[in-house]
């Protein structure tokens, strides 16, 4: 019954935010509010008149605080923007109550989201394979496969998933890869942030503490399947498709950039455009960043492009993919479902 009165607000929000990410680029927060206005709203006439419990209520709206949260950390990771965070915990907020009757897990939003993911990161690999040339791939092969960038990645995983693990454990979530490899290298990005030089030591220091108190673990069959998928993962998501990405760029004029655009490179005080491991840190004015450049930053680029500071017109800038649609087709094969794809797929082979 309840997957009647959620439906009109779920395929609104689907088509609408689908139509607009692929015209302009961007989800507005208009249909965010709405889309949670319209799930507090349906959640609590269906309390009001007996048809679920508080506890049903209250459930949907910590699964969506989670799930927003966990957008944020594929946000701080760089595979999507704030707008596909909001986006997916709108969605998580519509879930009809009866789903979680019909599903064993116990975090339903998880088998969602990774109808969601599974196909980006698919789409994402084969658009980087098409996109680039044999030289680009190779090189970025063997960016990838560097002895300095494999060891960090090794020490990266040894010393956060078993974090995240016994999270999952006491959440009684099922174990998942995709997920464990977009928290970890989430979690990492925070660390970086906070400790930037002294992140190194801190996961050494963790990984030292997962030696003593994770030995058990650590010597079991389970632990090298999980870490050689876990590492391979990494590998291929963060390093491989990361960097095959940065080749999907565009010039735009200065005077049309938006807030949230990418820039590629760093622009200086000098009025020059280049590497951000090249220049000093003082000396640069707008430095390339994941939640993109700021209005203000761009009311600044524009002012000194006007009075002749900054000569050159057009600005290398990251191409998007708008992700609106696959959200809305993830959580549409959920609601088919009612389990993650490759569960699905499983039963009929």
């Amino acid at each position: 019954m309840t997957y009647m009165i959620f439906l009109p607000a779920i395929l609104l929000l689907g088509v609408f935010t689908t139509y607009e990410d692929i015209k302009e680029g961007r989800i507005r927060n208009i249909h965010i509010i709405l889309a949670f206005a319209m799930s507090f709203a349906i959640h609590s006439a269906l309390v009001i008149l007996g048809f679920i419990t508080l506890a049903d209520a209250l459930r949907a709206l910590i699964h969506t605080v989670l799930v927003l949260a966990i957008g944020i950390v594929i946000w701080l990771v760089g595979y999507w923007g704030a707008g596909d965070a909001k986006l997916i915990a709108a969605f998580t907020a519509l879930i009809p109550p009866e789903v979680y009757g019909r599903t064993l897990s116990q975090f339903p939003p998880l088998d969602f989201m990774i109808n969601t993911i599974i196909p980006i990161f698919a789409y994402l690999l084969i658009l980087s394979l098409i996109r680039t040339t044999a030289k680009q791939k190779l090189k970025v092969l063997k960016s990838s496969l560097n002895p300095k960038v494999l060891g960090m990645s090794l020490l990266i995983i040894f010393s956060l998933a078993w974090i995240i693990r016994e999270a999952f454990v006491r959440m009684h979530i099922q174990e998942n890869y995709f997920l464990y490899i977009i928290l970890i290298a989430g979690l990492y990005k925070v660390i970086l942030a906070w400790l930037e030089e002294q992140a190194i030591f801190f996961l050494v220091f963790l990984s030292v503490m997962r030696l003593f108190l994770n030995t058990q673990y650590l010597i079991s069959k389970n632990f090298i399947i999980s870490f050689f998928m876990i590492l391979t993962g990494y590998l291929i998501l963060m390093q491989f498709i990361s960097q095959l990405g940065t080749y999907f760029t565009k010039n735009v004029n200065i005077h049309r950039l938006e807030p949230g655009m990418v820039l590629t490179k760093a622009i200086t005080r000098d009025g020059m455009k280049i590497g951000l491991d090249l220049v000093p840190e003082q000396d640069i004015l707008i430095s390339p960043k994941t939640k993109g450049i700021t209005q203000e930053e761009i009311k600044e680029l524009r002012k000194r492009h006007i009075i002749g500071k900054i000569h050159f017109n057009q600005v290398e800038v990251m191409q998007t993919v708008p992700f609106a649609g696959f959200i809305f087709l993830g959580f549409i094969l959920f609601m088919i479902f009612n389990v993650d794809i490759i569960s699905a797929l499983s039963m009929f082979l």
